[in-house]
């Protein structure tokens, strides 16, 4: 990246977890919530029709504050993502605007989450 001057990275401290690697906590909310970013990628840990879910409510927290700093917000997610609910949604799928992902999901899985809103590109 230091050969991209038209790119800015920032670093967010906080808890770092070390199963995802996401920074998580005070510390970490504090910061994405004083910012402002163009685009913010996310993993979630499950994404359907009822929006997208972490494992853990940290988790969670941290990608709300993330897509809140966001002006648009890009879902990366592999096809074992995709239809999966995990215990704390942090995210509607009209917050997306995008999802890029390995896999389409199955046809009626696709149809009620494009009813939300929502927009693949398969890669």
């Amino acid at each position: 990246m230091p050969a991209r001057r038209t790119i800015t990275a920032f670093l967010v401290g906080g808890r770092l977890r070390s199963d995802t690697l996401t920074a998580t906590d005070t510390w970490a909310l504090r910061t994405w919530a004083s910012l402002y970013v163009d685009v913010a990628f996310v993993c979630p840990s499950g994404c359907s029709v009822r929006g997208l879910s972490a494992a853990d409510p940290a988790l969670a927290a941290a990608g709300r504050a993330l897509i809140a700093a966001a002006g648009r917000t890009v879902v990366l997610a592999e096809r074992t993502r995709i239809g999966r609910n995990d215990p704390a949604r942090f995210a509607a799928l009209s917050d997306v605007s995008l999802f890029i992902t390995d896999h389409r999901p199955s046809d009626a899985e696709a149809a009620a989450m494009e009813a939300e809103g929502a927009r693949f590109r398969r890669v």
